[in-house]
């Protein structure tokens, strides 16, 4: 007995030694990511420079007086010119190198700053990610709890054969699988898969009737169990694979107002995305060029182009004006309840213009002794400006990409009406190109996320907790956690080009780094090093991406997908064959659909002009009392 708890234990401290070692490694890695993110050029040595101003003042001087008076006027310069000149030098230097001095404390500022607000965005990503599973988990029954959370256990790669063992019962409810599979997890740790498949024949029968029994509740966690039975590990290099048009969902909740319409797994998937990008992931992305005429192509393309710029335009109105109302009845600055925010877009519009209204009469009377007196409610009405200037800067926005979206649709219908009414006119196969270009953020633009993203946390009262990430020192809410993806999104939106459609069918349909060797115990600095190593292991599977092009080609530009194009695809992207045949099948099949209705102006847009008003004007007089109060 003495010596199985030894054995454990000494298992146990070498599992803690090689867990230490391997976390130091990471936060090197990690540190060394973060510093050469955040560090500007290098500097030059103080000696170096003083080195500088000597010879500067000295010989160069001298050299250059005594020439130039040469060649010109045939005689040397007196010594008194000399020291003029030298002492002009010196002074113009010193002056330099106290300019120097000054900026290189602003940049020393400026960077403490940039490296606190990246190290702050690779540390709470994955805490939020952890976070927003737990949520998942906490909106099943106990049942399904216990089994996804079991799931969640056996896609990580690196886990004890005692955690198995729980997960597999967890899994089962089955003690005599749970012991099998923890052997079969000892065999496979020390390389011996002939002795795991001794075990998978001894108990096949056992086995096979418990994956038929947990296939009922999931194929996909009994395929995983499967693969652990069999001594198979996740495989980094694979990746994960993302919820099926997660971009697009998030877009839509936002777009129609219903966060229903997105997932916590949607919340998920987009996190990853962020986390990887700052990582440092590189994403291929296919796109496709053409030679002849293509008038339907072009409009197509216009068409979805504007139609993704008007949902994301109209998600980030919806967005800001949501916490513009938010911020009000949060800092108390009107009579505006929470009840409002379960409201309509049109009820939140009227009612958030009408407080501002009354906003804007109160202070008129009362606004600068208010100020003067309460230094709080400055910084909350400098807060209520930037929210209504970004409302009514995007509500702008929205007016012309809807306008650019109903004129691209009016364009493509016509065209189409034209194509289609000549049965012989076909599309010619000859002179497709696929194109591939890298989908990435250089530092510049990872260093703009963390500011933006940073800068959200801190006015939402984000921060890390024991059990998770809290807002406002109160556990984060399902409706919190969607919020977030929709700014994450909103916030990569210009740095990734996700007004072309193209990019966003190239990140829906990649695979997601494997990220499951985090946890919510790594410094920020491990987090970082993990997500390099990673994102640098992960192969790129172009196959999903090459069927989305199958799939494009057949459907928007009426091609027929022939062997050749689909031999292509096979051999220089790995799609799947079968895949692809059933897209050349259904399109043979396919109707032609009805062109798409004109959409309705949304309200935001038919109101604007009804509405700017009080913004405006809120917008002018809080800032004349702000200036008022910060110059007096």
């Amino acid at each position: 007995m003495f010596q199985l708890l030894n054995r454990q234990g000494l298992e146990h401290n070498d599992r803690d030694t090689d867990d230490d070692s391997t976390t130091i490694n990471l936060e090197r890695v990690g540190r060394t990511r973060i510093e050469d993110l955040v560090s500007s050029t290098r500097e030059v040595p103080w000696t170096l420079t003083l080195a500088q101003l000597l010879w500067t003042a000295g010989p160069v001087t001298f050299l250059a007086l005594q020439g130039g008076s040469l060649l010109g006027y045939g005689e040397p310069v007196e010594l008194r010119t000399y020291l003029f000149f030298a002492i002009y030098v010196f002074i113009a230097a010193i002056i330099g190198v106290i300019a120097r001095i000054m900026a290189t404390t602003i940049r020393g500022r400026k960077q403490e700053k940039v490296r606190a607000n990246v190290t702050r965005t690779l540390d709470m990503i994955p805490d939020l990610i952890f976070t927003t599973r737990d949520l998942h988990l906490g909106t099943l029954t106990k049942p399904e709890r216990q089994r996804d959370a079991a799931s969640i256990l056996l896609r990580k790669q690196d886990l004890g054969s005692n955690t198995i063992s729980v997960a597999v019962f967890d899994l089962t409810n089955d003690n005599t699988l749970a012991t099998i599979a923890e052997e079969i997890e000892v065999f496979r740790r020390a390389g011996m898969f002939s002795r795991i498949r001794d075990l998978n024949l001894r108990y096949e029968e056992h086995i096979e009737a418990a994956l038929t029994q947990l296939k009922e509740y999931s194929g996909e966690i009994a395929d995983l169990l499967r693969e652990r039975l069999q001594g198979l590990a996740p495989n980094q290099d694979e990746g994960v694979a993302r919820g099926d048009h997660f971009i697009s969902q998030v877009y839509a909740a936002a777009h129609q107002e219903d966060l229903s319409l997105m997932t916590l797994e949607d919340v998920e998937d987009i996190l990853g995305l962020a986390f990887e990008l700052l990582s440092g992931r590189e994403i291929t992305r296919l796109t496709l060029d053409y030679e002849g005429d293509w008038q339907l192509a072009r409009a197509l393309d216009e068409l979805e182009r504007w139609h993704n710029a008007y949902r994301q335009v109209k998600a980030s109105a919806v967005l800001y004006l949501r916490e513009l109302a938010y911020f009000l009845i949060e800092t108390r600055l009107t009579s505006l309840d929470h009840s409002i925010l379960d409201a309509d877009t049109d009820t939140l519009l009227q009612e958030t213009s009408n407080a501002l209204t009354r906003l804007v009469g109160r202070l008129r009377w009362s606004g600068r002794d208010e100020l003067e007196t309460n230094r709080h409610a400055v910084r909350n009405l400098r807060m209520a400006l930037r929210y209504a200037k970004l409302t009514r800067q995007t509500v702008g926005r929205l007016q012309d990409r809807y306008v650019r979206y109903v004129r691209a649709l009016e364009r493509w219908t016509l065209l189409r009406e034209r194509l289609f009414e000549n049965e012989n006119l076909a599309l010619p196969g000859e002179g497709l190109r696929i194109r591939e270009s890298t989908i990435a953020l250089n530092d510049e633009q990872k260093l703009e996320f963390a500011n933006q993203f940073v800068r959200y946390l801190d006015d939402h009262g984000i921060e890390p907790g024991n059990m998770g990430v809290l807002r406002h020192d109160s556990p984060m809410s399902i409706q919190h956690a969607k919020h977030l993806a929709i700014r994450v999104l909103l916030i990569l939106r210009p740095l990734l080009d996700l007004d072309n459609p193209s990019v966003q069918r190239a990140l829906e349909s990649s695979r997601g780094a494997f990220l499951e060797g985090l946890e919510m115990s790594f410094s920020a600095d491990a987090k970082a090093g993990l997500g390099a190593a990673v994102v640098k292991e992960l192969s790129d599977n172009l196959g999903p991406a090459a069927e989305l092009i199958a799939l494009r080609l057949t459907k928007l530009y009426r091609m027929p997908l022939s062997q050749n194009v689909r031999d292509f695809l096979v051999a220089h992207f790995d799609a799947n064959p079968e895949r692809l045949q059933f897209i050349s099948d259904s399109a043979r099949d396919d109707e032609q659909d009805d062109a798409p209705p004109i959409p309705h102006a949304p309200a935001m847009v038919h109101n604007y002009e009804e509405w700017r008003a009080p913004i405006e004007a809120a917008e002018g007089l809080l800032g004349q009392l702000l200036r008022q109060v910060e110059s007096s």
